[in-house]
């Protein structure tokens, strides 16, 4: 039964789907200098559900793929017989811009509880604290800074894998600064406080009430920036005081260029502004027919990347180029090879006659399971039951005499299921 409740959510993607737009646009810089765009697909259900799904763009190779999932989909069933299910990721971070090196947290449903959890590419992922927020060291590797919503903020030395409390009075870190991991920022949930001593003790330094996660950090280590909807605030002094930079009845996009000491890219509605002197002046930049809604500039280029409600575009010297289309996502199935990741890949081919293959992929070995159900929840069979080590197999199935419907094919490891996929078979 247990299963049967968490094969519904597969139903509903399926056939109550409606239209999606681009949600966000932020970008990363890898080592070599090679940018990496990640950005968000939010799709909403006639069934009241969405997926709000994070895609990895990778510029320089030309790929673009399904990155993390993120969505919610209500019971079909009334209780006892079915509930929702849900994963989201509330906050991703990249060591070093090394999108192959993260570490996330959200909260997924666990039959009929919601649970926590943390997820690294450096340990096993697992049930953790009520993690809000994470912020990496730029000076130490392995330190990170956390806030839990019921036991303030958190640190960890080991990169996330252990963590001890530090100040439970602040259930909500905002950031903590690239250039001194000792300066944080923090709140109570009614101002905003600054720690110059890595969390420990805190002072006010804005009583405004915007209390948004959007940091920017201009270069010169002292001016930051803070987007809040439809504001920008401003500090020149290492967020020490706070002011009103920039305000409007809309809301705002903008992009630093790290390149650059007071480079400012603003965004609003179908325009780009820019600004050479910490935003004392902005002129007009560029104009889109679409109004914008998210915005990178690449460091040590003359390239910026935004993305409209349906369209991810490069605008260089060489004018306006279209990047991605949201109509040319055909694949919502693919999943790309994640480190740390449990993932049944679709059937194929799908639909089909006699014979499929299916694919999946572990992180750690231990035994593995592939069970094939009916629609109504009846196992049908197991293809495989065995131990396998860490990597990515695939098995043939002959159905040999099953009737033509819909099935389900599930991921089980360790006694724990993974993964559902859909697949038809036609006779």
């Amino acid at each position: 039964m247990m299963i049967i409740r968490t094969l519904f959510f597969v139903i509903i993607v399926i056939f109550y789907s409606s239209a999606s737009n681009f949600s966000e646009l932020i970008g990363i810089e890898n080592a070599n200098g090679n940018t990496h765009l990640f950005y968000r697909i939010l799709t909403k259900y006639s069934s009241d559900g969405f997926s709000n799904d994070i895609y990895h763009f990778d510029i320089f190779n030309n790929t673009d793929s399904l990155f993390l999932k993120d969505f919610y989909f209500p019971a079909i069933l009334p209780e006892p017989y079915g509930w929702p299910s849900y994963t989201s990721v509330d906050d991703l971070e990249f060591w070093n811009g090394n999108p192959a090196d993260i570490i996330y947290c959200g909260i997924e449903n666990d039959m009929l509880l919601g649970k926590f959890y943390l997820c690294s590419s450096r340990f096993e992922y697992y049930w953790g604290p009520a993690i809000n927020n994470l912020e990496l060291s730029n000076q130490n590797d392995s330190l990170i800074y956390a806030s839990d919503q019921w036991e303030g903020l958190l640190i960890s030395y080991n990169s996330g894998y252990e963590w001890q409390n530090i100040n439970p009075g602040f259930n909500q870190l905002l950031d903590i600064s690239p250039f001194d991991d000792q300066i944080l920022f923090a709140t109570n949930g009614k101002y905003m406080h600054r720690s110059i001593d890595g969390g420990l003790n805190f002072s006010v330094v804005d009583s405004s009430g915007i209390l948004e996660k959007e940091f920017l950090y201009d270069s010169d280590s002292t001016h930051i920036y803070i987007v809040s909807d439809n504001k920008i605030l401003t500090s020149d002094d290492c967020g020490e005081s706070w002011h009103i930079l920039y305000q409007d009845s809309v809301k705002v996009f903008v992009s630093l260029d790290e390149s650059s000491s007071g480079a400012i890219y603003l965004c609003h509605e179908n325009q780009i502004f820019f600004s050479q002197n910490y935003g004392a002046s902005f002129n007009p930049y560029f104009s889109l027919d679409s109004n914008i809604g998210g915005i990178y500039k690449k460091p040590n280029s003359g390239i910026l990347y935004v993305s409209t409600n349906d369209h991810i575009y490069k605008i260089s010297k060489d004018g306006l180029t279209t990047l991605k289309i949201i109509t040319s996502i055909l694949d919502n199935e693919f999943y790309t090879s994640i480190p740390g990741s449990y993932h049944l890949y679709q059937n194929y081919p799908n639909p089909f006659n006699s014979t499929t293959t299916i694919r999946y992929q572990i992180r750690q070995s231990g035994n593995v399971e592939i069970r094939v159900y009916s629609i109504d929840g009846r196992l049908v069979v197991t293809l495989v039951d065995e131990h396998k080590p860490a990597g990515e197999f695939s098995i043939n199935w002959e159905t040999n005499g099953l009737s033509t419907g819909i099935y389900f094919y599930v991921l089980i490891h360790n006694g724990k299921m993974r993964d559902t996929k859909r697949l038809l078979l036609i006779k």
